[in-house]
């Protein structure tokens, strides 16, 4: 491995939340630090450049076969040696969970808690691979969501909660000093320059931008009176694009009809990246990257890692919160 002042780091699929010392790359670009690059098209850099290659809850949003392409380019890039470092939700984590919430409100039919409990856990199993709209039914339930309920979505989820927070103010929120929303960074005690905004890229005209642009967030458009984030520059040829969706969907409608469009963009959302295509856990982890050639699969923890002070960037936590607790934290190596 390289010397401290030599190493390479590659965050893939990064976000709003990276790291200043890190190559950062994107579908889309939300902030100058970030590269954007189409990850479909497989990773922008050399044979054996990278001493650590990086990705939070990517890999889910990629069919198996796309999956196994974006680790076999991890590997490609990497150093021999080198650390690739997979973070994804937790398939039998949250299988568990959902068994246990299921026979606590079969037991107890007639008690509010065990039932608003097994909505919640079967909407955080399923939603996100069969919902047909952007936010799912989570989205609403973590805006309304108040007392229990409210503790144990901040339990499973950790700083995600603040994405639908921030879209409904709450008349009993407070301030917790370690991370703000919207446009702001984290606190300076967090090392990581992040920018954890919750709205999802939007053009202009409010529409949701299409592309896989959003991967490694689980998030909405804003709602009605905020403003949304506009990705990139307003230009003609943005102008050409909406120009040719527009007389796209009046074509369509007047060829095939209303019900015709509705399929056009339902099609648009379920390839927008929002979607989980597959999902994983340690077993399947295990097999995918040792059939990409990797060795030495290692399960690990938030701020645990075989990269010395991984945990100085503030990837997998903010402060000593893990962010994202639903997840699988694990690490392999290049030979």
């Amino acid at each position: 491995m390289s010397t401290a002042g030599e190493r390479r780091l590659l965050n893939v699929g990064c976000g709003r939340h990276f790291h200043p010392a890190w190559r950062n790359i994107d579908m889309v670009s939300y902030d100058p630090q970030v590269e954007a690059h189409d990850l479909r098209l497989g990773l922008p850099a050399d044979d054996n450049q990278y001493d650590l290659v990086y990705h939070s809850h990517v890999l889910e949003h990629l069919t198996p076969s796309d999956g196994q392409r974006l680790i076999r380019e991890c590997a490609r890039v990497l150093k021999p040696g080198g650390i690739l470092r997979i973070v994804v939700p937790d398939l039998e984590q949250i299988t568990r969970v959902y068994l246990q919430a299921l026979e606590e409100a079969w037991d107890s039919p007639a008690e509010p808690w065990p039932q608003a409990k097994y909505d919640w856990v079967k909407l955080e199993l399923i939603d996100q691979m069969v919902r047909q709209s952007s936010g799912g039914a989570m989205g609403p339930m973590m805006q309304q969501a108040r007392g229990q309920l409210a503790e144990l979505i901040a339990q499973r989820l950790g700083h995600e909660v603040t994405y639908a927070a921030a879209s409904e103010p709450r008349p009993d929120s407070t301030n917790t000093g370690s991370t703000n929303t919207g446009s702001t960074n984290t606190s300076s005690t967090n090392t990581s320059s992040t920018n954890t905004g919750s709205t999802r890229p939007c053009n202009k005209r409010g529409q949701t931008l299409s592309g896989h642009a959003f991967l490694s967030e689980m998030v909405a458009c804003p709602p009605k009176g905020q403003t949304p984030f506009v990705a990139g520059p307003h230009t003609k040829s943005t102008d050409r694009v909406a120009w040719r969706e527009r007389w796209a969907r009046k074509l369509l409608k007047w060829l095939l009809g209303r019900s015709a469009v509705q399929q056009w963009e339902l099609g648009r959302f379920l390839d927008s990246g929002e979607v989980h295509r597959w999902m994983y856990d340690r077993v399947s982890l295990r097999a995918l990257t040792q059939a990409c050639g990797l060795i030495d699969f290692t399960l690990r923890s938030a701020e645990d890692s075989d990269y010395p002070n991984f945990d100085q960037f503030q990837l997998d936590r903010i402060g000593s919160q893990i962010r994202k607790p639903d997840s699988i934290f694990c690490e392999c190596r290049k030979r």
